[in-house]
């Protein structure tokens, strides 16, 4: 998913839904709203959602993610204000998703961690 706003608010790649069974589902470590920061080194800051999902499809048998994680403060009230405006727009024309990615072994970069403002 990817949610563009106004500058200086907060942007970026993700996580919009998790599927049964796959990795980030077997992991327990990825949760629906984390941020996609990199993927295996590669920053995605910038990326379209095809982008990001061409560079995940395009990954060897694991694959390492850095992820943000807004649990407070003023970026977490951004998201979750980006996440209802998102919800009132009709739907968009499919794009690109990771459900069609392979299964494979996932390892995540570092702790998700509440960022400061």
């Amino acid at each position: 998913m990817c949610l563009t706003m106004k500058p200086k608010e907060i942007s970026g790649i993700f996580v919009k839904s998790i599927s049964k069974g796959s990795a980030a589902d077997l992991t327990k470590n990825i949760k629906i709203n984390d941020r996609i920061v990199e993927v295996d080194g590669i920053s995605v800051i910038g990326f379209t959602n095809h982008q990001a999902v061409e560079l995940l499809r395009n990954t060897g048998p694991a694959v390492s993610i850095k992820l943000e994680r807004y649990l407070r403060g003023p970026k977490f009230e951004q998201l979750q204000q980006a996440i209802k405006a998102n919800e009132l727009r009709p739907p968009s024309p499919p794009s690109p998703t990771a459900s069609s990615l392979p299964k494979v072994p996932l390892s995540l970069v570092g702790n998700s961690s509440d960022l400061p403002t």
